[in-house]
């Protein structure tokens, strides 16, 4: 321990394992205030786990930038009840994969990859408040059981 003013540490050293039980709550403060700079890193060679019994979980950035880097990883987050929502009071949201991305529900899904985007499902429809287009070299509508093709004014050719 050191207390010499300006040099003040506090050097804990375990050769093999630290144990830390702390009956009631636990506070860590770093930099607290604002003249103080203060950062924190955490250095950790194998697994890390953090288990919370009950409660809830928060963690607030008022300023700066958030981000997780995985070198050669997987990510997985798993809801086993509940909803999850992501919203984005100003700004925009990019989701990038080199092979596809895809969203489901039950047997209903689009599917996006380097050859096009796929639409699947019990019922489509697709709506335009002012105008739909629909636009290709080569386009086929195809209705196996019935087509209507239905407006005001309908041009074929």
């Amino acid at each position: 321990m050191e207390d010499d003013i300006g040099n003040e540490e506090i050097y804990i050293h375990a050769e093999k394992d630290m144990n830390v039980v702390v009956e009631n709550s636990a506070t860590l403060r770093v930099g607290f205030d604002k003249q103080d700079p203060g950062d924190q890193t955490v250095d950790i060679y194998n697994n890390r786990t953090a288990t919370l019994e009950q409660g809830n979980d928060k963690l607030q950035l008022k300023q700066g930038n958030w981000e997780v880097l995985l070198d050669m990883s997987n990510h997985t987050l798993s809801i086993k009840q509940g909803n999850q929502e992501t919203k984005i009071d100003l700004g925009k949201s990019t989701l990038e994969a080199i092979q596809s991305i895809e969203l489901k529900v039950g047997q209903n899904s689009i599917k996006i990859d380097q050859t096009g985007v796929t639409i699947k499902g019990m019922m489509i429809n697709i709506e335009g408040t002012t105008m739909a287009e629909l636009k290709a070299p080569m386009t086929t509508v195809k209705g196996d059981g019935m087509l209507t093709a239905k407006g005001g004014l309908v041009r074929v050719n």
